[in-house]
């Protein structure tokens, strides 16, 4: 499935933050993102789409003006807003749905699988966050390892280029999937790029030819595990 939905919101991190949930379990989405109501009407009515996410406090405009312009029962409309005293005023307008800021997966996950369903595929992206505060969409397919640095994460491509995060290891894990395999405490690895673990030394090799030390009591699980791969 691949829904054509509409963000409308004036804080461009809301936005893409977002943008990054819907696309995580929708990757194909055609994702319009839009910062006021006014000069877009026509837009939308071209678009037509199946879910509007749209803040309440736009600049000198208000959400509710949406229905100047449109008939309430053409859209599905989600009100994402950090007021919580419009809800009322929401559902009289017949909106699906009523988020409050700040945004989680979680929220935006369980409105798009009320919608639409669902697709039954196997995790293979993850949200991060670096130390910048921007929102990243990860591929496990372009993650060699992550690694922990006291209270901070760090997430290794294969392209070289690495992500730092303050969300811990063991959070980070969660998000993974059986691709990845925790070689000690402070060392997770996509087996998927490996090549193979060196016996003697006990270390495990990647694509690069990075090698990473896997911890004795680790190593017997991870030879079962990637022979059973």
């Amino acid at each position: 499935m691949n829904p054509k939905i509409i963000i409308i919101d004036d804080e461009p991190l809301v936005a893409e933050l977002l943008e990054l949930i819907i696309l995580k379990f929708y990757p194909n989405s055609e994702i319009h993102k839009l910062d006021e109501i006014y000069s877009n009407v026509t837009l939308i009515k071209n678009i037509n789409p199946e879910l509007i996410f749209l803040d309440i406090k736009l600049g000198k405009e208000s959400g509710f003006d949406f229905f100047k312009y449109f008939d309430k029962s053409n859209y599905k409309i989600v009100f994402v807003t950090a007021y919580d005293n419009f809800a009322i005023e929401a559902f009289k307008v017949r909106a699906f749905d009523y988020i409050l800021k700040p945004v989680s997966e979680t929220t935006v996950k369980n409105v798009l699988s009320e919608l639409f369903e669902l697709p039954e595929t196997n995790k293979k992206t993850f949200l991060l966050k670096n130390i910048k505060n921007d929102i990243i969409l990860v591929k496990f397919e372009d993650v060699l390892y992550i690694e922990a640095d006291q209270y901070l994460s760090i997430v290794h491509f294969k392209d070289n280029t690495k992500i730092t995060t303050v969300k811990q290891l063991a959070k980070i894990q969660e998000d993974l999937n059986e691709d990845f395999f925790r070689l000690h405490k402070s060392l997770i690895v996509n087996l998927s790029n490996t090549i193979g673990v060196i016996a003697k030394t006990k270390h495990l090799q990647l694509c690069n030819n990075t090698l990473l030390p896997i911890a004795k009591r680790r190593y017997n699980e991870l030879i079962h595990v990637i022979q059973n791969r």
